[in-house]
């Protein structure tokens, strides 16, 4: 895939650490998900991992991680219909705003994708370590 010796330490060390939490008895598939998600790996197995704590923890970020685990299966129009729950009180977080964005952009609405990524960036615009930096470029290709 491309990936550098240091990411693949990282990643390395990411599930090591996944791997003792899980033995000490943590569930860790909602962590574990987003953190899939975000990297890209094993996207199956991240999408499968959120539908699963998303079930046992119906809560708004739990189902903000089943909304960016399903954008990053490319199933755009199924994670739509979950935006609505993790918006009921996250229209305060950056993060969930920003994963908001990029769904409805996935789905052609670039006025909603324009209002939750602005929204985002206003709130926090160092929200992510990882997307942050995307979200300026995005908003400057949808205006």
């Amino acid at each position: 895939m491309g990936h550098t010796v240091e990411f693949k330490q990282k990643i390395a060390l990411a599930e090591i650490t996944f791997g003792i939490t899980a033995k000490l008895g943590i569930n860790t598939d909602l962590e574990k998900s987003l953190f899939l998600s975000d990297h890209d790996i094993r996207l199956p197995d991240a999408l499968t991992k959120s539908e699963r704590a998303y079930q046992m923890r119906p809560n708004i970020f739990a189902a903000d991680n089943l909304v960016w685990a399903l954008y990053k299966n490319n199933q755009f129009s199924v994670a739509a219909k979950y935006t609505t729950w993790s918006l009921i009180l996250g229209e305060n977080d950056a993060l969930i705003l920003y994963h908001q964005g990029m769904i409805a952009l996935k789905n052609n609405n670039t006025i909603e994708a324009k209002r939750y990524l602005k929204k985002s960036l206003e709130l926090n615009p160092r929200f992510s370590i990882i997307w942050s930096r995307w979200l300026s470029d995005t908003l400057d290709l949808i205006k």
